[in-house]
């Protein structure tokens, strides 16, 4: 890692800040190249930020196709936006061409601005250009301007996993060693010996490829005859800090924020690896709470805009539900058997 792609003793001080005007539009409040930035800092955030955009972008009915040009695809257009809208609480789409004949690009979120008359500009190379088009926002209580994402009260956290991935990195690379102060008794060390232990401390010794080595040191006696001595010291022990137990408290935070159900993320507690009504009812509430208002919001929105969009459903039901389910419909002959296994995908 390098300052340039890493700097967390900056979050506290600028990823939250105020509007305030910079050129001809309003400075986010939020520092997008820190939440860009974010998006690759911790696997769970990514995952359930990306999850949000594949159910909110699963297209049952849409006419976009009429303003893409023809390499875009519906799907990857709306993937996108949501994506952005997920990520940053705003997402931007360019209107390109004339108003009765024109294509629609997705503006890079992190690169999208705005002003008091939600004018549009993309900022590239420190450079603002004013662009034709619309956006949509989350809403926020400290912006009038931009809104705001979900997980925004558990940025220390996602921030804190990746110090710990670095610190992690860094002690494994150097070897997992502390380190060591050498110390002589009745004696000091000559050019020779000094040169010996920097080029062992400072190479030989640290690294995972350097596992065994040995360094031999010797001192012979003082003028009197009293032995000189070498011994090694350690300067401080590592802390002793489960990484794996802070890693799953931020783990849950994060996820938490974001409202996913964990599992549809890969995690599992052992308390409930086995309950199933405990997972059918996170789902059922992340859809109701979560999944439906946006989906609602999204279909709104882009009808605003002369777009139809209708997003498929999120099935909250169990394979076994259903299964139960198109039994009795077999049964009571509403459904052939090859129907039901066709409606069940098997």
């Amino acid at each position: 890692m390098n300052d340039n792609t890493y700097k967390p003793e900056l979050l506290s001080k600028q990823t939250l800040k105020t509007d305030e005007k910079e050129g001809n539009y309003i400075k986010p409040w939020i520092d997008y190249d820190d939440l860009h930035n974010f998006f690759y800092y911790n696997v769970y955030h990514q995952r359930c930020l990306k999850l949000k955009a594949k159910v909110l972008s699963n297209i049952d009915v849409c006419d976009f196709d009429k303003r893409l040009p023809m390499w875009a695809d519906s799907r990857n257009f709306l993937y996108n936006f949501v994506l952005g809208l997920e990520t940053f609480g705003t997402s931007f789409i360019e209107k390109c061409g004339t108003d009765t004949d024109y294509f629609l690009y997705n503006i890079p979120a992190h690169q999208g601005r705005l002003n008091l008359n939600g004018d549009i500009f993309q900022k590239t190379e420190g450079k603002a250009k004013k662009l034709n088009g619309f956006f949509a926002t989350y809403g926020s209580l400290k912006s009038r301007v931009y809104g705001e994402p979900d997980y925004l009260p558990v940025l220390e956290q996602i921030d804190l996993t990746k110090m710990a991935d670095v610190y992690n990195q860094k002690f494994f690379i150097n070897g997992a060693r502390p380190g060591y102060a050498v110390i002589f008794e009745n004696s000091s060390p000559n050019e020779e010996q000094k040169t010996a232990f920097k080029e062992f401390f400072g190479g030989s010794f640290k690294g995972f490829d350097n596992s065994h080595k040995t360094l031999l040191a010797h001192t012979g006696k003082n003028a009197d005859g009293s032995p000189a001595k070498i011994r090694l010291e350690e300067m401080g022990k590592v802390a002793d800090i489960s990484f794996k137990t802070l890693k799953e408290v931020t783990r849950d935070e994060i996820i938490a924020a974001h409202s996913v159900p964990p599992r549809l993320v890969g995690v599992a507690s052992a308390a409930t690896l086995g309950g199933s009504g405990e997972a059918s009812a996170q789902l059922h509430s992340f859809n109701e709470l979560e999944i439906k208002p946006k989906m609602k919001f999204l279909e709104e929105f882009f009808l605003k805009h002369d777009l139809k969009l209708k997003i498929k459903k999120f099935d909250t039901t169990s394979l076994k539900e259903d299964a139960s389910f198109m039994a009795s419909l077999v049964q009571s002959g509403i459904y052939e058997p090859a129907e039901a296994r066709e409606k069940l995908d098997l």
